[in-house]
């Protein structure tokens, strides 16, 4: 808030000004004015300490105490508390405390590490190892207690292996039964700590303390842009009172996650935003980045309706070609476009600058580095051999990209324009989930919705996205599902927008917001060759949920169907028809061969050459379709999926000839090919 500009305008000392708009406007403690909206929401804990000790040197601080206040959140009580073993806000001796509990004999320490979201634990001395606690109450004699309680810091599943001679050669097999074992075990041990841990009611009010100070201390913001005026927007569009209000998000915040259903108008919200920051001198070049299917059919076409006057370079194919690409990034350069519009193919081909790409190259590999020092440091089982492994591997791949210097890119770079001298400063991402495969380092290992993939276009979006966001940018991702198939998604998402808060909150590692935020659950099910049962462990639900939204909201703004009342199409029968198929004798002997061909592969007794699980999996779902498609021909089944199908079609085919309509049938593999079409 410009104070003497407010009071130019009125006619009224800056004094006068502010105090007509007390309640409207707040003083800040560390100086000027901001809106009461901006104000009264974010982390109001720390805001209140800093009210209360301005107010202690200014009385005119105490109308900020006063708000702030009012509208700080409820203090949690233990029972609302998920204080999960292993949870990085628990402090040390707590943790200790716990350990002693269970082995009394015990005279080491647990020791949390934030930067690496890491726990280590003191090793035992042979009396306390061979204890009956440690060897069977609390833990088994093939994994004792403490090498439990240590998986249980470090969100480890605990793997018993044995070695065994295969074919002249040692290999390493899993003993299910000891694994079991230890699994439950380990179950044990997290149930006892969550009983344990709020007994105590002096530990249980210190433990809420730190928890309500630390994450129970944010204010979700309201944003209403019913005041908002456009200018230079056709008379025949008028924004929905939603769209203004994320305009409005978008113009307070620097980083912004639209989670709007399909439907709702994020791409119109995202053109008005971007003409509107470039028209108040907030953003002068704004660039979005979209799938290549809409880049003309629908970006280009919807901007132009809102605002005809639109200055758009939308460049095609041949724009983007490598011989073209210098001529373009200087177009974008120098020109004085409202909205730049770049397919997702293309948009890895802007070259980063060699230093940019080489200084996060290096803040990655650092973090990496000093992980597999803590990993190293620790016992040497096979779970932990795995893991510095697969971070060993990451290591490598980044020095390489660090020597080569993104390759083509890098070599781009030395005859064209760089990202960082586009001038862009506001950037827009449709569809944000496609780079949702940004790599994250994790001790964890055979847990199913692990963000442990890695993609190179996720990788540059991250470096271009944290430039913008660094330079005093502003980032906008759009997407109607910013979570589609794992819990951990959530955790990418806020690394790309959030990551400063993710570092205040002392979560910057994926395994400290993994034991804050999110829990696991093992289940039986079915082997994929479809030959037994096996126990599997994955991201099942969200921990201490209310703090996570509070956090994410900060960025979030999420709009369903049934907040917006979008006109949807009513679904015969009032929703989806799930038609079951019995398996067939011939689907039966298929199992069977794969199942015997699966344990063959198991046991090396095959060259991956002759055959392989890809192979069988292959041809398992093709035999799931329709047997016939891997077996010798035979006579269509009668129950069979097809058969059904065809059942259906020609039912629906009878019921609809008075309305003449129209069937569409969509099939994921061996789909027929018709040389008509």
């Amino acid at each position: 808030m410009d104070i003497d500009h407010i009071g130019r305008a009125c006619g009224l000392s800056p004094e006068a000004a502010a105090a007509a708009l007390s309640g409207i406007i707040y003083e800040a403690p560390g100086g000027g004015y901001v809106t009461a909206e901006e104000y009264l929401s974010g982390n109001v804990r720390l805001k209140l300490r800093e009210a209360e000790a301005a107010a202690q040197l200014s009385p005119r601080f105490e109308a900020n105490v006063a708000a702030l206040s009012s509208i700080l959140p409820a203090p949690l009580e233990p029972s609302e508390i998920t204080a999960r073993l292993g949870s990085g806000w628990i402090p040390a001796d707590v943790i200790t405390s716990f350990i002693r509990e269970l082995l009394p004999t015990y005279r080491g320490k647990a020791q949390y590490h934030e930067r690496l979201g890491a726990w280590t634990v003191e090793p035992a001395d042979d009396h306390t190892l061979q204890s009956v606690e440690a060897t069977q109450v609390w833990g088994t004699l093939r994994r004792h207690a403490v090498q439990l309680i240590d998986d249980a810091l470090n969100l480890r599943e605990p793997t018993v292996y044995d070695t065994v001679e295969v074919r002249g050669a040692l290999r390493a097999v899993v003993n299910t039964g000891e694994t079991t074992s230890a699994q439950a075990k380990l179950a044990e041990i997290k149930l006892r700590f969550d009983r344990w841990v709020w007994a105590d009611p002096q530990r249980a009010e210190r433990l809420a303390a730190i928890y309500n100070d630390r994450y129970n201390c944010l204010r979700e913001r309201r944003y209403d842009g019913s005041h908002l005026q456009f200018p230079g927007m056709s008379r025949s569009f008028e924004p929905r009172q939603h769209q203004r209000d994320g305009v409005w998000r978008i113009l307070q915040n620097r980083a912004t996650l639209l989670g709007h259903c399909v439907g709702s108008g994020k791409t119109a919200l995202s053109i008005i935003a971007a003409n509107e920051l470039k028209r108040l001198g907030l953003a002068r070049k704004t660039l979005a980045t979209v799938p290549n299917h809409l880049l003309v059919t629908q970006w280009q076409r919807e901007a132009l309706r809102i605002y005809p006057e639109l200055r758009i370079l939308a460049p095609g194919k041949a724009e983007l070609s490598r011989a073209q690409r210098g001529e373009l990034m200087s177009r974008i350069a120098t020109g004085d476009w409202d909205l730049i519009l770049i397919p997702h193919s293309s948009f890895t081909l802007l070259p980063v600058r060699q230093a940019t790409s080489a200084r996060f190259i290096e803040r990655e590999l650092a973090q990496l580095r000093a992980y597999l020092e803590e990993l190293e440091d620790g016992d040497k089982d096979d779970v932990t051999r795995r893991s510095v492994k697969e971070i060993e591997r990451a290591i490598r791949r980044l020095e390489t990209k660090l020597l080569n210097a993104s390759s083509e890119k890098s070599r781009d770079s030395e005859a064209t324009i760089c990202w960082e001298e586009l001038g862009v400063e506001m950037l827009l991402v449709d569809e944000a989930h496609y780079f949702k495969n940004l790599y994250c380092p994790t001790k964890m290992t055979r847990v199913s919705g692990m963000p442990n993939s890695e993609s190179q276009r996720a990788f540059d979006m991250f470096m271009k996205v944290r430039s913008v966001l660094e330079s005093g940018g502003r980032v906008v991702f759009a997407t109607g599902t910013p979570i589609s198939n794992s819990i951990a998604e959530c955790f990418v998402m806020m690394k790309y927008l959030q990551l400063e808060t993710l570092e205040d909150l002392g979560l910057t590692h994926f395994d400290a917001w993994a034991q804050m935020f999110a829990d696991t659950s093992q289940s039986i099910e079915m082997k994929p060759d479809g030959s037994a049962f096996r126990v599997h462990t994955r991201f099942a639900r969200f921990t201490n949920l209310p703090e996570l939204a509070a956090i994410w909201r900060q960025v979030l703004d999420v709009k369903t169907a049934e907040q917006l009342q979008l006109p949807r199409p009513r679904i015969y029968g009032g929703g989806p028809e799930i038609i079951k198929s019995p398996k067939s004798p011939a689907l039966e002997r298929i199992i069977k061969s794969l199942a015997a061909r699966a344990e063959r592969i198991a046991e090396r007794k095959v060259s991956p050459d002759v055959d392989n699980m890809l192979l069988i999996t292959t041809e398992g779902r093709k035999a799931a379709l329709d047997p016939r498609l891997v077996a010798p021909p035979a006579p269509a089944d009668p129950g069979g999926k097809i058969s059904q199908i065809v059942k259906n079609l020609v039912r629906f085919y009878h019921e609809s000839q008075d309305t003449l309509g129209v069937q569409a049938v969509f099939i994921d593999t061996n789909c027929p090919r018709s040389e008509a079409a």
